[in-house]
């Protein structure tokens, strides 16, 4: 019987037929086989293309000689940046928006354009002509724009504590020495762990923010509140305080479990409405002393004016006041002790201009600063920080 197969696609196979006997298998198969290879056999690559013969190839003109390489660059234009620096893009104006810019737009300086050796020279040379000129701070542009914000957010009401709450809201079972003894812990708290600076003030303002809004029983309860404040300021100030400090360690500095801790400081960033970034006079007084000669000609003034910030923490009286104004009176203090030849011209000729204070402004604020540190014995933590700023910079503020 005869069995037919369909015909094959693979050359030497077209219309060939298959018989189920009487045939050579092992010759039909080698031949499947050359014909596969036929088939599928890869071509050969084709021979390198010498260097020349490239080239050639890719010149519109094939001869060489005709080729002017500086023709074709003298062709192309070249570019020259202005002196004004780079135009922004295009704006796409919305109709539906209103085109008044919400954030003051800083003015900054235009770049020197590439290749403006004029413009470098004549630069270079008013410098030489004046070594003693100050070169302008990259910041300085931005000066007026962030002491605008600062100081609007430091009058927000979401920002600030109420001046009263200790009879309003905790109904006298918290005491102005008692609140004393709070910043104090706080103070040793934040020392004992080496957090960052700023990290004391922004924790007593938290702390003063949430007692402001809500009742505390007894005083176990408030360390609690001061312990989550740190720890809340501590990771605002600076993300790496969680290596130090975490709440297994407040746990056991406070005599409570992890997880009141926890629920503490969720409790706590609730009631402060997620408002963290609130100034406080420790930004100011850095504010204030930020130039070389504002606020004092030296280091030093800077030095006293945050130990005269800190000890104000202490006193409850002071938060009726900014926090600008407290970091104007502890600069002013710090000049006199430090510089007190020259602080009645500092006082009447830049204090104005540096914090936006006259001496009148801040009579009340620098006098009541002046009586904690001469009553320092009667005030709960004012001794021991002094003791530990003398111990630390070998400065004994007058």
């Amino acid at each position: 019987m005869m069995c037919a197969v369909a015909p094959s696609a693979l050359p030497g196979l077209a219309a060939q037929g298959c018989y189920c006997g009487g045939y050579d298998a092992a010759a039909d198969m080698d031949a499947l086989l050359r014909d596969i290879h036929a088939a599928v056999r890869p071509r050969t690559p084709p021979a390198a293309m010498s260097t020349a013969e490239f080239l050639a190839l890719s010149r519109p003109i094939n001869d060489a000689a005709d080729f002017d390489l500086g023709a074709v660059l003298r062709g192309i234009r070249s570019i020259r940046i202005p002196a004004a620096g780079f135009a922004p893009p295009p704006v796409p104006v919305d109709f539906d928006v209103v085109a008044t810019p919400t954030t003051p737009v800083a003015s900054l300086p235009a770049p020197l354009s590439y290749g403006d050796a004029e413009d470098a020279a004549a630069a270079a040379t008013t410098q030489n002509n004046d070594p003693l000129k100050k070169q302008q701070d990259p910041g300085e542009p931005y000066d007026a724009d962030i002491d605008a914000a600062i100081r609007a957010m430091e009058r927000d009401p979401a920002e600030r504590s109420s001046v009263n709450y200790l009879w309003t809201v905790q109904a006298g079972g918290i005491t102005m020495a008692d609140r004393a003894h709070l910043v104090s812990w706080m103070y040793n708290f934040s020392g004992y762990y080496s957090l960052a600076p700023g990290t004391l003030h922004r924790a007593v303002s938290y702390a003063d923010r949430f007692l402001s809004t809500t009742t505390v029983n007894g005083f176990n309860e408030l360390l609690l509140v001061g312990a989550a404040a740190v720890f809340v300021a501590a990771k605002y100030e600076d993300r790496r305080a969680t290596v130090a400090l975490n709440a297994d360690a407040i746990a056991w500095h406070v005599g409570c479990t992890r997880r009141d801790v926890v629920d503490a400081e969720r409790v706590l960033f609730a009631a402060l409405g997620c408002r963290l970034s609130g100034p406080t006079a420790h930004t100011f007084v850095e504010h204030f002393t930020r130039h070389e000669g504002a606020g004092g000609s030296t280091s030093t003034v800077r030095l006293v004016a945050h130990h005269l910030a800190d000890v104000a923490l202490l006193d409850y009286r002071s938060i009726r006041f900014l926090p600008s104004a407290v970091a104007a009176a502890a600069i002013a203090l710090a000049e006199m002790a430090v510089n007190p030849a020259a602080a009645a011209s500092w006082i009447s000729d830049e204090m104005v201009e540096v914090t936006g204070y006259a001496l009148e402004d801040l009579a009340v604020c620098m006098a009541e600063i002046e009586e904690m540190r001469e009553l320092q014995g009667e005030w709960p933590g004012c001794a021991q920080m002094t003791e530990d700023f003398v111990r630390s910079y070998g400065l004994v503020p007058r």
